[in-house]
């Protein structure tokens, strides 16, 4: 069927008549319909169901099944039961006009028929079918959009909403049913509990593809002391006369999932490595040179080698526990004092001499907001960074603490392996981004890491920055963490 047929009414003629097809193709094709003959009931009922026409135009006299006949099955077959019947038919009595209405039929056209009575009644029976099917329609695509689990609005040129279904304002956590949405800024709505991530590509939100693996819009409502975080994947899709419909989309289970795995993988490597490395060491030299060794040194060799397995057997038995709870991001927080401890650590068997922390003294007695396992990971992962991207796998980090506004806390951390495009530091922290050309391989400088990273800071309140280094290669991590209440 062609594209200019689906949007012309659609007429079945079922006759057994060549003069009748063509005196109603002489009458109706001009008028712009689009006309379909069966010569008997059988072919009818198959045409009806491929055709679902506007009309059917149907003889009372034929072959095999009569017009009664074939009308009765065509009302007992739901997809066209609602197709209006047009009888043709040279029976004008009383008792003909009464089957006729018992089977289904919707009016009668006595043959021979006046063409322009003809045209008259096909024409007010199509639009009125167009007209009913349109408002069914309609009525069945406002109840999928209500009961949609997506929220969906349409703003205008102005980003004002002219349209909300209910979800939108439950995802949005704003009071009041869809009207009240109706006629505010979207993002000033959105902005009451969200925050916009990334902020750069909100700037020209307007502008951005709709496409899902080149951009990333979320709409995050960071995490509290009695509630989780919340994400919204936000898509925009471009209309007519200005207007935009805008698609949100809870991924909230999707970013944490990931994030926990991810998390968890990054504790069990920093948790097993430094025992299993010790363990593996220890026990290569005894197997190298065990002929060799005095006594005395081959027990010591014993001994570190099984300190090294019963710290990892600990681990072990640590992770396994672990995998019974729920991580926390939150509190009880790190204490400050303690994070040269944890980063010299996360650092090993790299120099001590290579890793500088500055500005301490000005955190005495305070903790982060975020739990130490939190930090152990995000630390873990851009000292991992750092290490993994040098050029000669032997960098030299900085990690500097500074006050900063609201009762936070500005964490930088500098390396000076490789520099980032500016794509590259625009998408880092964003969920799913792993800065990957063609899916084939990771960018150097970048991977799933920095992400999630940047999904545990934005969801415990905190910001994310990624610099190149202006003294030369590398890079610089900004974390704006959120600080504990000091109990008073």
């Amino acid at each position: 069927m062609s594209n200019s047929s689906l949007i012309k009414p659609r007429i079945l003629v079922v006759d057994d008549t060549l003069e009748i097809w063509d005196l109603l193709s002489t009458l109706l094709v001009p008028d712009g319909y689009v006309l379909k003959f069966a010569a008997d009931g059988v072919a009818a009922l198959r045409l009806a169901e491929e055709f679902r026409p506007d009309l059917i135009l149907l003889d009372v006299q034929m072959p095999g099944w009569d017009g009664f006949e074939v009308c009765q099955r065509l009302r007992a077959t739901p997809l066209l039961a609602a197709v209006p019947i047009l009888f043709l038919t040279g029976l004008d009595d009383r008792e003909s006009r009464l089957r006729g209405l018992t089977s289904g039929a919707d009016d009668f056209l006595t043959k021979p028929f006046d063409p322009v009575e003809l045209r008259t009644r096909v024409q007010g029976i199509t639009r009125l079918n167009r007209y009913r099917q349109l408002l069914a329609q309609r009525a069945e695509f406002e109840w999928v959009v209500d009961q949609s689990p997506a929220g969906i609005l349409i703003v205008d040129h102005e980003d004002a909403v002219r349209f909300a279904n209910p979800r939108a304002v439950q995802l949005l956590d704003l009071p009041g049913s869809p009207p009240a949405l109706v006629g505010r800024k979207f993002l000033e709505a959105a902005q009451c509990h969200y925050r916009l991530v990334p902020e750069l590509f909100w700037q020209s939100w307007h502008a951005l593809p709709d496409d899902p693996t080149q951009r990333f819009l979320y709409l995050l409502r960071p995490e509290t002391p009695t509630a989780r975080a919340f994400w919204l994947r936000v898509r925009v899709l471009d209309g007519d006369a200005g207007r935009r419909l805008i698609w949100l989309e809870n991924r909230t289970e999707a970013v944490t999932a990931r994030r926990e795995v991810w998390s968890f993988q990054g504790r069990v490597s920093h948790k097993l490595r430094t025992p299993l490395n010790g363990l593996l060491g220890c026990l290569s030299l005894l197997k190298d040179d065990l002929g060799t060794l005095p006594p005395e040194t081959a027990a010591q060799f014993l001994t570190a080698a099984l300190a090294s397995g019963e710290r990892l057997n600990a681990a072990v038995a640590e992770v396994l526990q672990s995998m019974d709870r729920a991580p926390a991001t939150r509190g009880p927080g790190l204490l400050i004092a303690a994070m040269p401890e944890l980063a010299e650590r996360l650092f090993a068997p790299q120099p001590r001499e290579h890793l500088a922390i500055s500005g301490l003294e000005q955190f005495l007695g305070a903790s982060l907001v975020l739990s130490p396992a939190t930090m152990e990971t995000i630390l873990g992962e851009l000292l991992n960074n750092a290490v993994k991207f040098h050029p000669a796998k032997c960098p030299r980090v900085a990690l500097a603490l500074t006050p900063a506004p609201d009762g936070h806390l500005l964490l930088r951390v500098t390396d000076d392996g490789v520099n980032l495009t500016p794509e590259q530091r625009e998408l880092a922290f964003t969920p799913y981004y792993q800065g990957e050309k063609d899916h084939t391989g990771e960018v150097p400088g970048m991977g799933l890491g920095l992400s999630m990273v940047g999904v545990l800071v934005l969801e415990a309140g905190g910001q994310c920055r990624l610099l190149n280094r202006a003294a030369g290669p590398g890079i610089v991590v900004e974390l704006t963490l959120p600080l504990a209440a000091r109990p008073t």
